[in-house]
């Protein structure tokens, strides 16, 4: 299992905040947090590996996206779920 730990863009449209997803691949995060009762917050974020792949994929439209920051190998979590959700709406 890995642990993905996500910011905000640079368009993010509220003041911070912070997702931790563990799952077995990136490819797979989305549809973890979706599953783990998030699907109807912001009307589903999406998830990117670098701010330039945002852009590429988004235009400028990137106020609900969130970018990778760290990935780590987790071996002791055994199953795929939202660690941590914080959206920082102030």
């Amino acid at each position: 299992m890995k642990l993905f730990i996500f910011k905000p863009s640079e368009n993010w449209s509220w003041c911070g905040g912070g997702v931790v997803i563990a799952a077995k691949s990136f490819d797979r995060v989305e549809l973890v947090f979706r599953k783990n009762r998030y699907s109807g917050i912001v009307g589903a974020p999406y998830f990117f590996k670098t701010e330039e792949e945002v852009i590429k994929k988004r235009g400028e439209n990137t106020f609900d996206c969130w970018i990778l920051v760290a990935e780590y190998d987790v071996p002791e979590i055994k199953e795929e779920k939202v660690i941590l959700c914080n959206f920082n709406w102030a």
